[in-house]
């Protein structure tokens, strides 16, 4: 995954293990603070974005436990690289238009 790679990923604690087969779990390694705020602002952009409204949405259906839960955190998980990338580029978010 390309987001294990990046200096922010490291601490957040979603580092995939991998179990049999297809099935993973999220690891609880990392700092437990910084894991909490990515999952709220998670929450806000699911809220104020299409896009990720969709995307949890479509993880929302496909999930049959916890579904609010699990599909938070994969948007959290796929927001990490609009952050990373913003900061890398040293710029503001500004939102796409629609």
């Amino acid at each position: 995954m390309r987001w294990l790679n990046t200096p922010v990923s490291g601490g957040h604690g979603k580092v995939p293990v991998i179990l049999r087969g297809d099935e993973r779990r999220l690891s609880k390694k990392g700092n437990r603070f910084l894991r909490y705020y990515l999952v709220e602002a998670a929450d806000k952009l699911r809220q104020y974005q299409p896009e990720y409204q969709a995307y949890y949405e479509r993880k929302y259906r496909e999930t049959k436990k916890h579904q609010h839960k699990r599909a938070l955190v994969l948007t959290a998980r796929k927001s990490i690289g609009l952050f990373v990338g913003l900061l890398h580029r040293n710029e503001p978010y500004r939102p796409q238009e629609a």
